[in-house]
């Protein structure tokens, strides 16, 4: 069973079980970006995608247009990078199914 302990902040939890392995600790960035899926790519794209025309209905109130579609492919794209990130150091951390990491860090590590 996960027990979840308090530690300060309060706002912070740490669950001493997980239910997958942990691949490393301390998740580097290259560690991050090496795992991420062929989904998060998705995710990314289509979060990008989608502030095209948020964006662009946005600006067309003030007749920007093409810099609300700029400001609102950013502000989508950056979001969805923030979470592409968070779930591809979920799964190096054992919080989410991480089988196909555990293969190409653990298994492989040389390669």
């Amino acid at each position: 069973m996960n027990e979840i302990h308090r530690i300060n902040p309060p706002t912070s939890v740490v669950l001493s079980e997980r239910k997958y392995p942990v691949i490393t600790n301390e998740p580097s960035w290259s560690q991050i970006f090496a795992g991420l899926r062929s989904d998060d790519y998705k995710l990314l794209l289509q979060s990008t995608a989608i502030g095209a025309p948020i964006g662009y209905w946005i600006g067309s109130k003030s007749h920007a247009t093409r810099q609300g579609m700029i400001v609102g492919m950013l502000m989508c794209g950056g979001a969805g990078l923030a979470q592409v990130v968070q779930v591809s150091a979920a799964r190096l951390l054992g919080v989410l199914e991480n089988e196909a990491e555990y293969k190409q860090f653990v298994e492989r590590p040389g390669k």
